[in-house]
């Protein structure tokens, strides 16, 4: 956290809006990790703010995902909002970004009752788990596919 907060404290300084937001999402992470979920969505929604001045979708999109996901495990679901951020990463081709919307996706979906589509979200990003060759993010889903009840809220990593 205090990495993230004297990041946040020197950008500003020097005014560079995107780092701000990077450094913010951090802290978000930080938060939302630790259970301060109040901190990690008003990180986020600070972001989310950095990021539309920059006109970053992408960027956006990586807020969003965390807040939607600071939300849920508020137990307040925004599928609508996971929906949008699949289409960015699906636009853009950010297959990482993707299977972690996927992945975040699916326990939302568990939670509102909508096994079915969790079951085709977790069976493509383990597809493109698998191509890439990611060994933790395979572990995750293939826990999430093993245990149908599972919503587990796990890190959220945009390279």
């Amino acid at each position: 956290e205090e990495a993230h907060r004297g990041g946040l404290e020197k950008c500003g300084k020097v005014c560079d809006t995107r780092s701000e937001g990077w450094a913010l999402l951090g802290l978000a992470e930080t938060y939302r990790a630790t259970g301060a979920l109040d901190s990690a969505r008003m990180d986020y929604q600070q972001a989310m703010d950095r990021f539309t001045r920059t006109k970053s979708g992408t960027e956006i999109a990586h807020a969003t995902l965390g807040w939607c996901e600071a939300e849920r495990a508020g137990g307040r679901l925004h599928l609508d909002q996971y929906g949008a951020v699949e289409r960015i990463y699906r636009d853009k081709e950010l297959r990482h970004c993707l299977l972690q919307c996927l992945t975040s996706k699916a326990a939302a979906l568990r939670m509102s009752g909508r096994a079915g589509e969790a079951a085709e979200c977790l069976s493509e990003a383990h597809q493109l788990a698998l191509e890439a060759g990611l060994e933790h993010e395979l572990s995750i889903i293939s826990s999430m596919q093993a245990d149908p009840a599972a919503a587990p809220s796990f890190p959220l990593n945009f390279p």
